[in-house]
């Protein structure tokens, strides 16, 4: 269990900040960090990710995400991904078809500008994808995906009032309190 944890404005030159084969990482911020071998943040295996927040980073090196997805029994879920650049590969990577649900991936960019929320290795690695918010939906398999604009507060953390993405949850799988502790 990895709960809790902030990385903030660090530089890394491993393999990534937290990388997990087994086990639940949760309510743990990555913000402001710069990678310059690979991705930030590596699932594989049975690990879990749940109520984080992934701001501001940068991952200056091809052929990696902020996240990468390298299993198909991993999860990813109720997390913030917005306003990180990756070179080449989006926010979110899908080496597999794993589950990826009730995530706000948004406003991140390639080195070039260009919208870079996520990619897949392949298709059909994004049926298991549902209930997030986040653009562009060509390719996305899952059900109940929104590209709305979730109209976030200037925090970039929060919605505001009349956010469409505001109880647009998984009515089943979401949790009782988000990142905050609030229900």
């Amino acid at each position: 269990l990895v709960s809790n944890v902030v990385f903030s404005a660090s530089r890394v030159y491993a393999n990534a900040v937290l990388q997990m084969s087994a086990g639940l990482a949760t309510h743990c911020w990555v913000a402001n960090c710069v990678t310059e071998n690979y991705r930030l943040v590596y699932l594989l295996g049975t690990s879990r990710m749940e109520n984080c927040y992934l701001a501001g980073n940068l991952c200056d090196t091809s052929a990696a995400g902020i996240v990468e997805i390298g299993s198909s029994s991993t999860t990813l879920r109720n997390c913030t991904i917005v306003d990180n650049i990756t070179k080449d590969r989006g926010a979110v990577y899908a080496n597999s078809s794993a589950a990826c649900y009730n995530n706000l991936i948004w406003g991140n960019a390639d080195a070039a500008g260009v919208t870079a929320n996520w990619s897949a290795n392949g298709t059909g690695k994004t049926g298991n994808w549902t209930y997030n918010c986040t653009t562009p939906l060509n390719g996305l398999t899952g059900a109940n995906n929104t590209d709305v604009n979730p109209s976030l507060r200037d925090d970039r953390m929060h919605f505001k009032g009349f956010s469409p993405c505001r109880g647009a949850a998984d009515p089943v799988n979401h949790p009782d309190y988000d990142m905050e502790g609030q229900p």
